[in-house]
């Protein structure tokens, strides 16, 4: 259960990737073909894993079947395994948040862009990729020539001061703004990956909610952060916050930045007393799961009276 909902992200990830390539398909696999399939593969079989041992299969993975590709963009090979070539690096980027594979990804776009075969579906993909890493000044130029109804606009930002370093996030004003701030750092409190588009994350505020004789101290305690993705949702994250005042949410950053977070598949619990993670409970499975939060909170001292 605690992995569902990366399963369905990622289902409908490479869903959407799948749109880029071309559907028609020869009667057997060319040899770029056979090492998206085996790469795919690989993807498949570590979904479940924590985020560092699945990026860390993705990136060996890649470097054996792709990494020298890309200088071959453009060479002798055809738009298919262009197209190819770009949905593995996007694949890459997407799961490991590498920026090193948006090069690989900008590569074949232009391969594919000075043959005039690129697809909106790839502009999409390149945009999304880069808003995920946060190299928005390019993404806004990409949207700027290439805008197409798959690529959400970038929300208004306020930035914060170049020198201030830690983990950082974005609030969102009650008119949609963001504006980029760094977590201070406090004695102890819970740290929420969470997303309203999560079933299970939905279902454990309510759930909090429901808690007989009251859960005001979780919720005093508790700071809730989306991970780091391709898209802000900002209507979403606004409308959630409106509804649900005591469990508003902030964007992160980049996760790199969160020391002591290693997981970010939501809902993720992190139980945090000066600095250090005390406890980490993964996944809701239902009313049961809430005994455990309370508990975890009592232990770093974020507990209601009795």
């Amino acid at each position: 259960m605690k992995h569902s909902s990366l399963l369905a992200k990622a289902t409908s990830f490479l869903c959407a990737l799948a749109c880029a390539v071309s559907s028609a398909q020869p009667l057997k696999a060319t040899a770029f073909e056979e090492k998206l399939q085996q790469f795919d593969s690989v993807i498949d079989s570590v979904l479940s894993k924590s985020d560092s041992e699945k990026a860390s299969a993705i990136e060996r993975s890649y470097r054996e079947l792709f990494e020298n590709e890309s200088a071959q963009a453009q060479a002798n090979r055809s738009a298919k395994d262009l197209s190819l070539g770009f949905r593995a690096a996007s694949q890459a980027a997407f799961y490991t948040l590498d920026e090193r594979y948006i090069d690989d990804m900008s590569h074949y776009l232009k391969a594919l862009e000075a043959r005039r075969q690129a697809t909106p579906a790839q502009f999409a993909a390149m945009y999304g990729a880069l808003v995920q890493t946060r190299n928005l000044d390019a993404a806004q130029a990409l949207y700027s020539q290439h805008a197409n109804p798959e690529m959400e606009p970038l929300p208004r930002r306020e930035q914060m001061p170049a020198t201030q370093k830690g983990p950082r996030e974005w609030s969102i004003s009650e008119q949609g703004v963001l504006s980029l701030k760094l977590h201070p750092a406090r004695a102890a409190e819970i740290i929420v990956i969470s997303h309203p588009s999560c079933d299970f994350t939905r279902r454990a505020v309510q759930d909090l909610k429901e808690v007989p004789g009251g859960s005001a101290s979780f919720f005093r305690g508790a700071h809730w952060l989306t991970p780091q993705d391709r898209r802000f949702k900002v209507d979403v994250l606004r409308s959630w916050n409106q509804q649900h005042p005591d469990a508003r949410m902030s964007i992160v950053y980049k996760e790199k930045e969160w020391r002591g977070i290693d997981a970010w598949s939501t809902p993720t619990f992190y139980f945090i007393k000066d600095g250090r993670v005390v406890r980490k409970i993964v996944g809701w499975p239902g009313p049961e799961r809430v005994r455990d939060v309370i508990d975890a909170a009592r232990e770093i001292g974020i507990s209601d009276a009795r």
